[in-house]
């Protein structure tokens, strides 16, 4: 079974999945696929079995289920000073910005959200993913703005605050009509609903 998913989905939903997957259908290979904005050419030439992430995909044969909702946050130092308090949005866009660019491939659905501000952003520090983000920040005036429940799966080094603004990130489930009646892959779905709503709770 081929799944092809951000870090932000390895990091909260896979773990469980993985375990649960294993102990259900022993035999079952999993491969996981970085999807960094490629999860529906993943999809389309059956490259994978599942696609996860905050993607549109769009055709007759692909389903789509929702099963998570999740919101930006800004995760930081703890001695950093915008760590004391509530962040206005002007010392916010002033600050010194971390970009996760998924390797140039995806763009962060609150950029939009800002440029709809009229507020403009550059990054001090650019990464291609975030699997170094927390030992980058730490000890630094760097600020990353990074999904709430990636910030819950990181180790609790840093400060996590909420933004002067609101911007959701949907993530979906998609597949194709070549699995959509296997029942292993059926179940396989069913679990990585019952995760993400168990991760939300």
């Amino acid at each position: 079974m081929t799944i092809s998913c951000n870090y932000h989905e390895r990091q909260t939903l896979i773990p469980q999945f993985t375990a649960r997957l294993l102990a259900g259908a022993p035999l079952v290979r999993l491969v996981l696929l970085d999807a960094a904005g490629h999860g529906d050419v993943h999809l389309k030439q059956n490259q994978c079995d599942i696609v996860l992430g905050p993607v549109r995909i769009v055709g007759d044969s692909f389903f789509r289920r929702h099963i998570l909702t999740d919101h930006y946050v800004c995760v930081m130092d703890p001695a950093h000073p915008l760590a004391r308090g509530r962040i206005a949005l002007s010392a916010y866009a002033k600050a010194e910005h971390v970009f996760i660019t998924h390797s140039g491939e995806w763009q962060p659905l609150y950029l939009e959200a800002l440029r709809a501000k009229q507020i403009e952003i550059e990054p001090v520090v650019s990464l291609p993913n975030h699997d170094s983000l927390e030992r980058i920040i730490a000890g630094t005036r760097l600020v990353a703005t990074i999904p709430h429940h990636l910030a819950r799966a990181m180790r609790g080094g840093l400060h996590v605050g909420a933004l002067p603004f609101r911007v959701p990130v949907s993530i979906d489930m998609y597949w194709s009509a070549r699995t959509a009646k296997s029942g292993l892959h059926k179940w396989a779905r069913g679990l990585l609903a019952e995760e993400a709503r168990a991760y939300a709770a």
